[in-house]
């Protein structure tokens, strides 16, 4: 079941190509076209369950757009692809896949079909078409795989495979219409890249601006921000009370780490800490005065330090840690906040955590507010206003065509 989803998934990406360009950024087809509500949903479902497959044939031409033809299988086959991908709350919203079909499928024909494929892709066109033929036979053949096994006889191999042909084909997949629709994407791609959308300093810096302002409204303390930075977003805003800690970790036993890990009480865990302090006694002792005599706490940290994380940029700047952190075991966010971390330079005492024991440094403060916009920043920016203004243009292109409605197209979404 699992290859045969794969090699549907394959052939049915055709149709998302476009949804991919675009879903990174804000400027994407969800936002072009809102997927339903859970109520909109629910009275699709209620009506579109009236038209059922016996009152409607699958080749029923619900709509012809620009002079291509567009039947119920196509919308019903797009719905449920929408659905799958998020676009739609349910595969019955025929009206809202119908409206994706026009911005994802048929303003790219068209567009293409006016500039031509071979044009707009040029010496690649032979390549890519021979591409997307093999990739249509492994698709089959893996279908085959699945669904006759792997060892087909040789004399029923034709036959199998004119099989799985009219599968593929009843599920509106062709090889032909698979090839020109992957060729029209490519094409399509290679249209918009052409485009000029001129972007300018002041639009990049409006929208950095509002971005921060969202995000301030969002980002009310260090747990939000740690949330947000942890599952890789670009933050923009950073709460007061950061500080840049740098630490050598000195690695403990096994097993007086585990005795600290299991400690039952806080005076067990007491004794325990006070265990992997006094087993790493002499090298700790040995930082310490070698910091006495002058030399740099960075200097040390390759020499003795266990934390891998501890080079690059953190090496320089520090963790960024926040009295509410919630990235750090508590005992170490506590030691970077200690009595002996009051100034930029101080050293802790031995902070131990079930890592092992830490010697913290001060590095720096970190300021709060709006963090400076990096190079890295002003082009996601840009990439994102030129991705919005393509998604608007793509739309003033769906606004252009001209549609013909069929009364089955409102018998498919209950009209």
């Amino acid at each position: 079941m699992k290859s045969m989803n794969r090699v549907l998934v394959l052939l049915a990406a055709l149709a998302l190509l476009m949804v991919g360009a675009f879903a990174e950024d804000a400027g994407t087809p969800a936002e072009v076209l809102p997927a339903a509500t859970a109520e909109e949903a629910t009275a699709a479902e209620a009506t579109a369950a009236e038209a059922t497959p016996a009152e409607l044939a699958d080749d029923a031409v619900v709509a012809i757009a620009n002079g291509i033809e567009i039947t119920r299988q196509e919308v019903v086959t797009y719905a449920q692809l929408m659905q799958s991908y998020g676009y739609l709350n349910s595969a019955l919203d025929y009206e809202s896949a119908f409206n994706y079909m026009l911005l994802l499928n048929i303003v790219p024909k068209v567009k293409v079909a006016e500039a031509g494929a071979r044009t707009l892709l040029g010496d690649e066109y032979d390549a890519l078409e021979q591409e997307y033929a093999d990739k249509f036979e492994d698709s089959v053949k893996e279908y085959m795989t699945s669904a006759y096994g792997e060892d087909i006889p040789e004399e029923e191999y034709a036959d199998k495979y004119a099989e799985a042909l009219e599968y593929f084909a009843s599920l509106g997949f062709e090889k032909e219409q698979y090839i020109s629709d992957s060729l029209v994407y490519d094409a399509y791609d290679k249209l918009l890249s052409s485009m000029d959308f001129p972007i300018s300093e002041e639009e990049i810096l409006n929208t950095f601006n509002e971005t921060v302002e969202q995000q301030k409204s969002a980002i009310t303390g260090a747990a939000a921000y740690e949330y947000y930075t942890g599952l890789g977003y670009q933050v923009l805003y950073r709460p007061e009370g950061y500080r840049g800690v740098t630490h050598i970790l000195l690695k403990a036993d096994d097993e007086l780490t585990k005795a600290y890990k299991e400690a039952a009480d806080d005076e067990a865990k007491k004794a325990a800490a006070d265990a992997i302090v006094e087993s790493l006694k002499d090298k700790i002792d040995e930082i310490y005065a070698r910091l006495e005599n002058g030399e740099s706490f960075e200097s040390l940290i390759p020499e003795y330090g266990e934390d891998p994380g501890m080079t690059g940029d953190n090496l320089q700047d520090g963790y960024p840690v926040h009295r509410d952190s919630t990235t750090y075991m508590q005992e170490f966010t506590d030691g970077a906040f200690s009595d002996k971390m009051l100034n930029v330079g101080d050293v802790s005492d031995p902070v131990v955590t079930s890592h092992g024991v830490h010697i913290l440094h001060y590095v720096r403060d970190i300021p709060g507010g709006a963090v400076d916009m990096t190079d890295e920043m002003h082009e996601s920016i840009c990439d994102y206003l030129v991705q919005t203004a393509q998604s608007a243009q793509i739309e003033a292109w769906r606004d252009e065509l001209t549609v013909e409605y069929t009364d089955a197209y409102n018998a498919l979404i209950g009209k």
